[in-house]
């Protein structure tokens, strides 16, 4: 004995998975609408905040900022780990400074 389907019976399951797909299909569109209006775009951040464990085991913590001083951009950095605490005025890179301020007898001076 040999099932046979009914095309009748595709043809419904086709029509019916069509509906439901039609059905929800613009709430999609209309989430990722609302999405996209919501976010800003651009790269404009001006603070950041680093923060981990040294070599040794003991923490630190960078504050990295921007301040316009006589309409010129400088980058500044608050820190504070095993070298001690502070405030600097220099283009190093974050990842430089988390270096010198792990080592308790290192210097960290300003670039200008």
């Amino acid at each position: 004995m040999k099932l046979v389907k009914s095309k009748s019976l595709q043809l419904n399951g086709s029509i019916y998975l069509a509906g439901i797909f039609m059905a929800i299909a613009p709430g999609f569109f209309w989430a990722n609408e609302l999405q996209n209006e919501n976010t800003p775009l651009g790269n404009d951040d001006t603070e950041f905040v680093f923060a981990g464990k040294c070599h040794n085991g003991e923490n630190y913590r960078i504050f990295s900022y921007v301040k316009i001083i006589d309409g010129q951009a400088a980058s500044f950095y608050d820190f504070e780990g095993p070298v001690g605490k502070g405030t600097i005025r220099s283009s190093t890179t974050p990842r430089t400074l988390s270096v010198r301020v792990c080592r308790k007898l290192a210097e960290v001076i300003d670039d200008y």
